[in-house]
C-alpha cells in the first residue's frame, strides 16, 4: 500500500470516529422534526425564571428523540423590534442548565454554548456568531475515540429566525444555526466538515438600557436524529455601533 493510500484510509477512519464525538446536529434543515403549530391561546407559557435563570419547559411536555421541540404558534407574519431593542448584543452562556438525554449517550456529549452574538434589526433578527465550547474532559473522549489522530473544533451562525411574540421589553422565537465543523487531522491539518443546524427556542428580556437575559433551550442533531435538548441563560451587553 502507497503511503499515499494509507494516509487516505487512516484519515476516513478518524473522520468516521469523530462523528461519535461531534457536536449534534442534522444534514439539513428539511430534517427537523416540526412541531405543530397550536392556536394562540394554547401556546407555550414560560413563567417566570427560577433560581437558576433557565428556561422552564412545560410541565405537560417532556423532550424525547421522537417530539424534541415543544410546539409553538404560527410565526407572526411582520416583526417590528421596539427600538429600545435594535442593536447587537453580545453574551456568554457558562454551559448547560439541564440536559435532556435522547440519542447520545452524556459520555460523548462534548459541546456547549458559549460566546454569542446576535443582532435585533427593525424588522428581523440574525445570529452572526455563536461559539461552542468543548471541556477537556469532553475532548479527550474524543481524542480516545479517534485513536488519537485528532479532534473537532466547533463554530455556529444563524441561519432562520422565526418570532412568535414581541411586546416593548420582551421578545420570544426560535432560531436554526448551522454548526461548522472542522476536523484537525494529526492537530495540524484541518478538514473542513459538511455543517449541519441545530434549533434554539429562547425569550429574550430587557432587564436595563445595555442588557438583554436570554433564557433558551436548545436541541441538537446527529445524522438526523435528535441527540439531547439542553437549557441555558446568559446576559447579553449591549455592543457599541461601529
Amino acid at each position: 500500500m502507497s503511503p499515499g493510500t494509507l494516509l487516505t484510509a487512516v484519515l476516513a477512519i478518524a473522520l468516521a470516529r469523530t462523528a461519535i464525538a461531534e457536536q449534534p446536529a442534522i444534514k439539513s434543515q428539511q430534517e427537523i422534526p416540526r412541531a405543530t403549530p397550536v392556536a394562540p391561546g394554547n401556546q407555550l407559557e414560560i413563567p417566570p425564571a427560577p433560581s437558576e435563570q433557565s428556561l422552564t419547559l412545560p410541565q405537560q411536555w417532556t423532550p424525547t428523540q421522537a417530539d424534541p421541540l415543544p410546539p409553538v404558534p404560527q410565526p407572526l407574519a411582520e416583526v417590528d423590534v421596539p427600538d429600545a431593542l435594535i442593536g447587537c448584543w453580545r453574551g456568554k452562556a457558562a454551559g448547560f442548565d439541564r440536559v435532556y438525554p435522547m440519542a447520545l449517550p452524556e459520555a460523548i456529549r462534548i459541546g456547549e454554548p458559549s460566546e454569542i452574538t446576535f443582532c435585533y434589526h427593525p424588522h428581523s433578527i440574525d445570529v452572526p456568531n455563536a461559539e461552542v465550547y468543548v471541556p477537556p474532559a469532553k475532548r479527550a473522549v474524543e481524542v480516545a475515540l479517534t485513536l488519537g489522530l485528532g479532534y473537532t473544533s466547533f463554530k455556529a451562525h444563524g441561519i432562520k429566525t422565526d418570532i412568535y411574540s414581541i411586546s416593548p421589553t420582551q421578545m420570544r422565537g426560535r432560531t436554526t444555526l448551522d454548526v461548522d465543523r472542522t476536523f484537525h487531522f494529526l492537530y495540524f491539518i484541518p478538514f473542513e466538515v459538511s455543517p449541519q443546524p441545530s434549533v434554539v427556542d429562547w425569550k429574550g428580556t430587557m432587564t436595563d438600557p445595555e442588557t438583554v437575559h436570554l433564557e433558551a433551550y436548545q436541541v441538537l442533531w446527529l445524522s438526523g436524529q435528535a441527540a439531547f435538548g439542553g437549557t441555558w441563560h446568559a446576559d447579553f451587553k449591549r455592543l457599541e455601533s461601529e
